[in-house]
C-alpha cells in the first residue's frame, strides 16, 4: 500500500529535512506584513508632527514616502538591507536625535523593515529589562 494524501504532501513539503507548515509561515508573512504597517503609521505620525517645524523632518518625509506607502499598503514582502533605507544621516547630520519618539519610530520601522527582531535583540531588550525591573544600570 502507497503513502496516502497526507503523507504524500507533508513529503512534498520537506525542505532540507525539515517539514514546513505553510500555513503557519503565510500567518507569520500576515503578521509580519501587519507589524510593518504598524509601525510605518507610527513613523508616518512621529515624522507629521515635525515636518512642519523642522526642515530635517519634511526631508526625512521625503526620503522615507516611497517606503512609507509601500509598507502602509502591504506591498513588502522581503526584508530590506540596512544599507538600502534612507535617513539615517538626517538623525546624525541634522539634528533629528533630538526627537526621542521619531528617533525610536524610526528605529521600530528599520527593525521590521529589515526582517523583524532577531533572537539576540529580543534577548538583549529582555535582559535590559530585567535589570530596570531590578533596579540596576544596563550595561
Amino acid at each position: 500500500m502507497g503513502p496516502t494524501h497526507n503523507q504524500r504532501w507533508q513529503a512534498s513539503k520537506r525542505v532540507d529535512s525539515v517539514y514546513v507548515n505553510w500555513d503557519d509561515l503565510q500567518l507569520e508573512l500576515c503578521m509580519k506584513i501587519e507589524n510593518l504597517k504598524e509601525k510605518a503609521l507610527k513613523l508616518r505620525a512621529a515624522i507629521d508632527a515635525l515636518k512642519a517645524q523642522d526642515p530635517a523632518a519634511a526631508k526625512l518625509a521625503v526620503e522615507l514616502e516611497p517606503l512609507l506607502v509601500l509598507a502602509e499598503t502591504g506591498q513588502i514582502r522581503t526584508p530590506m538591507e540596512w544599507r538600502d533605507i534612507p535617513g539615517r544621516y538626517l538623525f546624525t547630520e541634522e539634528g533629528l536625535q533630538q526627537y526621542a519618539a521619531l528617533e525610536q519610530a524610526f528605529a521600530e520601522f528599520k527593525i521590521e523593515l529589515t526582517g523583524g527582531e532577531s533572537q539576540t535583540l529580543r534577548r538583549l531588550k529582555a535582559q535590559m529589562e530585567e535589570k530596570k525591573n531590578s533596579g540596576l544600570k544596563p550595561d
